[in-house]
């Protein structure tokens, strides 16, 4: 898959019919902002009418946790009992009529060197998706391998690998998790895409090695002490992303004139030199993913950004279920 890097995409993206309902929710917001102040200060105290509103905007039952905070977090104590090495420790998905069915995705990436000498870079990738009512989940099914570093560092512990699985799951979402809505072109529904990781002791789509301390780690490579946001930045290859950082042994990535190069605060690019805190996860980054779900899916999406009110809301709530 290719991106056009030289092109501004907000500039030049065509105008779609779907996104007269986000403008129409933006104004609605500017013009009555009265929900969003009162769940800041007092969901308690909402009125039926705006309850309705919520309702229609991030769905019943997270209006009925904003509402009911005491049974939900009684309900997140229990889960927190449980250990992290089951398949989906913090996740409920609904249920609906059919039974969602997981469709593997799969690509490959190759990315030509610079020279002759250099080798280049490429790796295959794959995931599943289900839709279940209007989200898309996205999982990632994930085996950790607890080894010994060739440098003498010991095996990480039981207690170790448990601690980098919460950890880097909690990382995973926070970056990932409901960035964008997949938006199907021939109903125009939308689906709010969901992303996970699932540990598995078999029938993985990603095998990592597991080192004690800390240490350069890559998409196969983690270290106990290592810093989850790099984690997050490299579970994105999982999902077919390139690397957007200067690389000189890349024909793409060689220079910070070449078109593989993005300064804008990515996932994918340099966020240790643009700000650790500002990275972000991008438009091009959900359009990829778009394009592979719709081959796999034999459906076609496009992805959109959510609207911001909808995001601050779910974010306020950890709205991660």
């Amino acid at each position: 898959m290719t991106y056009d890097h030289k092109n501004n995409e907000r500039k030049n993206k065509p105008h779609l019919a779907y996104e007269d309902d986000l403008q129409q929710d933006k104004q609605q917001e500017k013009n009555n902002p009265t929900v969003s102040h009162q769940l800041l200060s007092n969901p308690q105290n909402l009125s039926p009418a705006d309850i309705i509103t919520l309702q229609r905007t991030i769905g019943n039952q997270a209006v009925q946790r904003l509402i009911n905070p005491a049974k939900d977090e009684a309900e997140n104590e229990k889960e927190d009992l449980k250990t992290v090495s089951e398949p989906t420790p913090r996740y409920h998905i609904e249920s609906t009529t059919h039974a969602a069915q997981r469709v593997p995705v799969a690509g490959r990436q190759d990315e030509a060197g610079a020279t002759a000498s250099d080798p280049g870079v490429g790796w295959n990738y794959q995931y599943d998706v289900s839709f279940a009512g209007s989200k898309c989940i996205l999982a990632i099914k994930t085996k950790i391998n607890p080894i010994a570093h060739s440098d003498g560092r010991a095996v990480p512990t039981a207690d170790e690998v448990k601690q980098v699985k919460k950890n880097t799951n909690k990382a995973f979402q926070q970056v990932w998790d409901n960035e964008f809505v997949l938006v199907e072109t021939d109903t125009k529904k939308k689906y709010s895409l969901r992303t996970k990781l699932d540990f598995v002791d078999s029938g993985e789509d990603l095998s990592v090695s597991l080192y004690s301390g800390d240490g350069r780690a890559n998409l196969e490579e983690w270290y106990v002490d290592g810093d989850t946001l790099t984690l997050a930045h490299e579970i994105g290859h999982q999902m077919g992303l390139l690397d957007e950082y200067e690389d000189p042994t890349v024909a793409d990535r060689a220079t910070a004139a070449s078109p593989g190069i993005h300064t804008d605060h990515s996932i994918m690019g340099n966020y240790y030199v643009e700000g650790m805190d500002q990275a972000e996860v991008k438009l091009r980054h959900g359009k990829h993913i778009a394009t592979d779900i719709s081959t796999a899916t034999g459906r076609n999406f496009s992805a959109i950004k959510p609207n911001k009110v909808v995001m601050l809301l779910r974010r306020i709530m950890g709205w991660f279920y």
